[in-house]
């Protein structure tokens, strides 16, 4: 004898909401998103942003890109950052310049400016 059993699904309230959300507009020669709904790691179209379009600009108006990191800030007069020192797998440079942009994500730059005390005057809480 087979016995139907009706499932639990059944019974459940199903509620449909809108929530807001963000779509990104045609900006800077990429393209409106077109809700693919799997732009992670990478969205399929170029809609989305990602860190490397700055850096193909910088490269487009003459910036030298090598494969380095920073570990070493040192202070200038007051609080400036006047020298930095990089590190690549060949060797150590020290570079100087009159303004450095200090962009490495939200862990690495706290970690940078804490790690040679610049840019604390907030007791600590670099990154906090």
């Amino acid at each position: 004898m087979v016995q139907r059993m009706q499932s639990n699904w059944a019974r459940w309230v199903i509620r449909v909401i809108h929530e807001p959300h963000a779509r990104v507009t045609p900006y800077d020669g990429r393209p409106a998103c077109a809700g693919n709904n799997n732009c992670e790691p990478i969205c399929p179209i170029g809609a989305m942003y990602s860190g490397d379009m700055h850096v193909d600009k910088a490269v487009a108006l003459g910036v030298r890109c090598t494969e380095c990191v920073a570990w070493k800030l040192e202070k200038g007069a007051g609080t400036k950052t006047s020298r930095c020192t990089i590190a690549s797998p060949m060797a150590k440079i020290r570079l100087t310049a009159k303004t450095f942009i200090i962009a490495a994500h939200g862990l690495e730059t706290p970690k940078l400016l804490l790690m040679n005390d610049v840019a604390n005057s907030s007791r600590d809480q670099v990154g906090a």
